[in-house]
């Protein structure tokens, strides 16, 4: 199954992600491929989910610290900057979703 992520809650939508969710039997696995970034969950709602809450926090992430990371992480960042964007550029962007979002 192939699903669009939609919707982040800090990051702003430049063209769209698509999640490939598949079982193992047992949970489901949901992958962005172009960030080789993962997540699982038991439903493929709950994979999705918890994939999108991993793909921000690692945008976020990675964007704070972008003059410390070594080539894969910068290579990560850049695949990542090619579908995502900040919607608010200043402050404490982690720590920020992070209250939110917990």
């Amino acid at each position: 199954m192939r699903k669009e992520l939609k919707d982040f809650d800090c990051c702003k939508v430049l063209k769209p992600i698509f999640a490939d969710v598949s079982s193992n039997g047992q949970d489901y696995i949901s992958c962005f491929k172009e960030a080789n970034i993962s997540a699982s969950g038991n439903t493929a709602e709950e994979a999705i989910e918890n994939l999108k809450d991993i793909v921000q926090l690692k945008f976020l992430r990675l964007t704070e610290t972008e003059e410390l990371l070594g080539n894969p992480l910068k290579s990560q960042l850049k695949s990542l900057q090619k579908f995502l964007s900040l919607k608010n550029p200043d402050g404490d962007k982690l720590g920020n979703y992070l209250s939110n979002r917990w």
